[in-house]
């Protein structure tokens, strides 16, 4: 990214996203190497008279930790990192993936053991500060997997964290109202005829507060009422692996058939605990400038014309009560150029062909392509 592009991202961080102030301080968590913008975000940090405190951890250095780590030297870790989460008033997690695939020769007992001894103790805590904000920057790497050069990924970045976030809640309360007032939801597309009830359960409007790109409305189902079929049209990546033509068949809520390219694999992880082959996110992709798959979840997610399910873990935002030690996301992008489909609100087209077709709703089309 340019300087200029560099100083924006660091200014949305601070003065937004996190919305610093004099005295506060924030923990700046690094896993990589983003040289450049870390010396432009401390600058910043600091014109708003905030403190930082900076962890910074090659992925190597990480990857060893996760290799030779016991369960007990894990749990000390997380005490201490939970410690010094007790200290500050907010949290920003940076990660630079140069290899989406770099864990991949770490055995799936191995990774678990750092996900469970270290990840989750330490994110819910993080996730319990007020201000927290989790970031993956583009990388040549990414650029490769989403088939777009470096400049066009760092580009495609840009453009969607340069939102007004003010405007974009603003547009977004009316979808939000009427998930408010929904009880059924269906999903119809190639391969998918799913419905689920999201009755009593709140929604949440991401505006850049805790994830950046953003641009989405979340809820949840009610755990036990997805019924159906559904097929995913954008791989995900999880714990080093990644998984693509997904398909999912429910029945009282709870995944009985499992079907696409790790088919073992995904068995396993929905089988982790009770709460994983259950449905703990129900989110609809909202921001205009992602229109494409990039084999990525951190802009797949906020993809317009998308909607995606996670696996596992909810929100307290939007908690349907599930529980579970992973919270895994898969899209399925209704675009008519990736196949088409319809959501349906209590049995009313709400959505076709990944457009908006509701008076009250048809605004949040706009910058969006016609296929």
């Amino acid at each position: 990214m340019t300087k200029e592009q560099l100083e924006y991202f660091a200014k949305l961080i601070t003065n937004h996203s996190l919305s610093l102030k004099k005295g506060e301080r924030v923990l700046i968590d690094i896993v990589g190497k983003p040289d450049e913008f870390i010396k432009v975000l401390v600058d910043y940090v600091y014109k708003a008279g905030a403190e930082p405190i900076i962890q910074y951890l090659p992925v190597s250095l990480l990857k060893s930790l996760i290799k030779s780590a016991n369960s007990d030297q894990f749990e000390f870790l997380a005490k201490h990192q939970m410690n010094l989460l007790e200290s500050v008033d907010a949290y920003l997690g940076i990660r630079e993936e140069e290899n989406s695939f770099e864990f991949e020769d770490l055995s799936e007992e191995v990774y678990q053991l750092y996900v469970n001894k270290y990840v989750k103790p330490v994110q819910m805590k993080a996730l319990g500060l007020e201000r927290w904000l989790l970031h993956k920057l583009p990388t040549a790497g990414m650029a490769q997997q989403a088939k777009l050069s470096t400049e066009a990924l760092d580009q495609l970045f840009f453009d969607s964290i340069n939102m007004n976030y003010e405007e974009f809640s603003k547009s977004v309360k009316p979808l939000a109202d009427l998930l408010s007032a929904t009880d059924k939801v269906r999903i119809v597309s190639p391969g998918t005829d799913l419905e689920f009830s999201i009755k009593g359960i709140p929604n949440f409007i991401c505006d850049g507060k805790f994830n950046l790109p953003d641009g989405e409305i979340f809820t949840a189902p009610i755990v036990d009422s997805v019924e159906g079929v559904i097929t995913f049209n954008s791989p995900t990546s999880f714990l080093g692996k990644q998984y693509s033509d997904v398909k999912l068949e429910f029945s009282k809520g709870k995944v009985m058939n499992v079907s696409g390219n790790r088919k073992d694999d995904l068995v396993e992880l929905l089988s982790t605990d009770e709460g994983a082959s259950r449905v703990g996110e129900f989110g609809i992709g909202l921001n205009p400038y992602i229109q494409q798959p990039t084999n990525h979840l951190c802009f797949d997610e906020k993809m317009a014309g998308s909607i995606h399910l996670a696996m596992g873990q909810c929100f307290y935002y939007a908690s349907n009560g599930n529980e579970s030690s992973i919270h895994i996301d898969f899209v399925l992008c209704q675009s008519k150029s990736l196949g088409g489909g319809e959501l349906y609100f209590d049995g009313r087209l709400i959505r076709k062909d990944g457009m908006f077709v509701t008076s009250e709703l048809k605004h949040l089309n706009t910058g969006l392509r016609r296929d």
